[in-house]
This record gives C-alpha cells, sequence and structure tokens, in this order.
C-alpha cells in the first residue's frame, strides 16, 4: 500500500491517496480492501499514540460495503449431502465429522491434540486451547455422544497429550473437492454458494439450529462473539423449514376443546366442553399456554399423556408434564441426533 501510494515520509500520507488506491483495485474484494485500511489505520494510530505523528490523516476514511458481494459465499451441506460425504472412504473423514460436528475451523483442528480431548468427563468437550484459536480465548467445546465414541474409537492406546489428533493434517481443498465431487455433492451452486471445508462450520450451526436448539447456546457452541454473526452469517436459511415450525405452534383461535375431543374417543365434545349446568366444573384445572388459560378435564390430562407415551407417575406431576407437552423444549447440542455418522 505504501508502495502504490507512493508515501516516502509522513507528511506524504493522505486520505485521497488511499481512496484513489482503493477505486483502482476493485479486483479485490471489499473484506480484502478493508484489510489494508484496518493495517494501516493501526499503524498511524500507533505512530499518533507515540508522539511520531500529530494525527492519523485515515481516521475518518469509511470502510468500503461488502454487502451482497461476496465473492466465496459458502452454504451448509445438507444432511444427505453430509451423510454421502462421510460414508466415503477418505483420511480426511475424521476431519469431516469434527467440523461439522464441533464448528472447530481447519487451524484449530490441526492443531488438535489428545491432551485437549476429555471423554471421560460426564459432559465430554474439546479445550480449544487459546494459542490456537481465533479469537485467542480458551474455550469448552461440548460433544455428541456420536463424536465422543468416534474419539474413543479412533484413539491410539495410551497416546502423549502432545500428539496430534490428526497426525496427517487436512488435505488441501484441490484434494477435499475431489472427495466432495465423489459424494455427489455441487462443490459451486447456482447462486455461487461453495460447499468447501469451511462450510462445515456452517453445517454446524444450521444442523443445531434445524433441530432445535436454542439460538444463543448456537452461539456459545460456535464461539461466536455476536449472535448476529451465528444466525445471518453462519445459518444457511434455505434450509430452515418453516412450514414445518409452523405446525408446532397452538391454534390462534384458541380451540384447544377439538383436541381434547380427538383424544377422548368416543364421546366428543361432551366429554371435553364444560357441562352447561356447572356440573364438572370441580374437576376441570387450568393448564396455562402461553398467555392463554383453558380448562381441561383430568382425565383428558391423563389420556393426553397417555397418548404421548408417557405414563404419568402420580396426580402432582400432571401439571408438569402437561406444561412439557405444551411447551417447545429445547436440545442442547449433546443431544442432537446422530445425522453425520453412517454405519
Amino acid at each position: 500500500l505504501i508502495n502504490e501510494c507512493n508515501w516516502k515520509v509522513f507528511r506524504d500520507v493522505e486520505a485521497d491517496d488511499f481512496i484513489r488506491w482503493r477505486n483502482q483495485n476493485l479486483q479485490h474484494t471489499p473484506k480484502t480492501l478493508n484489510d489494508y485500511l484496518a493495517s494501516a489505520v493501526s499503524l498511524l494510530n500507533w505512530m499518533e499514540k507515540f508522539g511520531r505523528c500529530p494525527v492519523n490523516p485515515l481516521r475518518h476514511v469509511v470502510k468500503a460495503d461488502g454487502r451482497g458481494k461476496l465473492k466465496h459465499g459458502r452454504r451448509a451441506f445438507t444432511d444427505e449431502e453430509l451423510q454421502r460425504l462421510l460414508s466415503l472412504d477418505s483420511p480426511n473423514h475424521l476431519a469431516y465429522l469434527l467440523a461439522a460436528g464441533t464448528g472447530l475451523r481447519r487451524g484449530e483442528l490441526e492443531q488438535l491434540t489428545w491432551g485437549d480431548i476429555n471423554l471421560e468427563e460426564s459432559a465430554p468437550y474439546i479445550l480449544a486451547r487459546a494459542s490456537t484459536t481465533k479469537n485467542k480465548k480458551e474455550e469448552r467445546v461440548s460433544l455428541t455422544p456420536e463424536i465422543s465414541g468416534e474419539l474413543a474409537s479412533c484413539r491410539p492406546e495410551s497416546p502423549l497429550p502432545s500428539s496430534l489428533v490428526l497426525p496427517g493434517g487436512i488435505s488441501r481443498m484441490r484434494e477435499l473437492k475431489k472427495d466432495i465431487e465423489r459424494a455427489g455433492i455441487v462443490y459451486c451452486d447456482d447462486k455461487g454458494l461453495y460447499a468447501d471445508f469451511h462450510a462445515l462450520r456452517h453445517t454446524c450451526a444450521t444442523h443445531m439450529l434445524k433441530n432445535g436448539v436454542s439460538p444463543i447456546l448456537v452461539k456459545k457452541h460456535m464461539r461466536h462473539s455476536d449472535l448476529k454473526l451465528t444466525t445471518n452469517c453462519y445459518t444457511d436459511q434455505s434450509q430452515l423449514d418453516v412450514s414445518e415450525a409452523l405446525k408446532t405452534l397452538p391454534a390462534l383461535s384458541g380451540n384447544s376443546a377439538h383436541i381434547c375431543a380427538q383424544i377422548l374417543g368416543s364421546e366428543g365434545q361432551n366429554e371435553a366442553q364444560p357441562d352447561v349446568a356447572g356440573c364438572g366444573m370441580e374437576k376441570q384445572k387450568p393448564l396455562k399456554t402461553g398467555a392463554k388459560v383453558a380448562l381441561w378435564r383430568e382425565g383428558a390430562q391423563y389420556k393426553m399423556v397417555e397418548a404421548a407415551g408417557v405414563e404419568p407417575a402420580s396426580q402432582t406431576a400432571l401439571p408438569r408434564i402437561s406444561t412439557c407437552l405444551a411447551g417447545n423444549v429445547c436440545s442442547a447440542a449433546g443431544n442432537l441426533p446422530s445425522t453425520y455418522l453412517v454405519a
């Protein structure tokens, strides 16, 4: 940048020079141009701080707008695509599984040692060391039972703590692309989105959200500092099925009596609705569902629980069980379905 802007001494540095240079180098992505700006600003801020220059001349230069201009956008692998990729006889099988299940980056995986893996804990995890992470912070990365079992099966007997989990490293993209093509996966789709190795990190976030994990837990698992980064950048919105999610919502009209009638069988609505004369009202009890309160017979509650395959242990347990049936329970990473591993 200094050479191309012909800056010899500090007084040569001007904002107009940088903006002119940026406009002549639009072949670079906005991110690359902003990286140049950040480097120059950091140097000039340091010079200003220690009195080597009166003021940073680039302090008011705005960043290039990168919205809609990504040259290498990524998408998440679908469940079927990932299963085909993991079914290949490939030396990168474990790397694919770890990247898709833990969200660890390529550099973090290549430096992962057996001393970082803790499988004997009640909640197994990988310790992402500060020296290997992007933000230079130490984090625990939880493991699903599927990945814990895979690591246990391939762990050498009495490995050294410093021994690499992936001693051969991870193949370069040229070799990985061959695996992707062998699995019948489109490397670059019609929208210009790529299914490369880093796309497995996108797959990790998308898979968790698709299976009901709370976004805040996904953010923590991905080790992001901002929830927007998790939901906007690392979630493949095209794989989130809105129609299926809508089926789980309660009726807007609050017509829960119709549900009771279906559960109670032949006696139908007469059994589900309150007695007109007031008889039987004392046997009904309120069940809170969100902002509405419905009166449900205790017998209906029992049959709802039985329909779900759960036998109530006692009368006192009913409100809690009913609330669980009416609510939306989010699963954490350890309860995700075993989508990845193919027998």
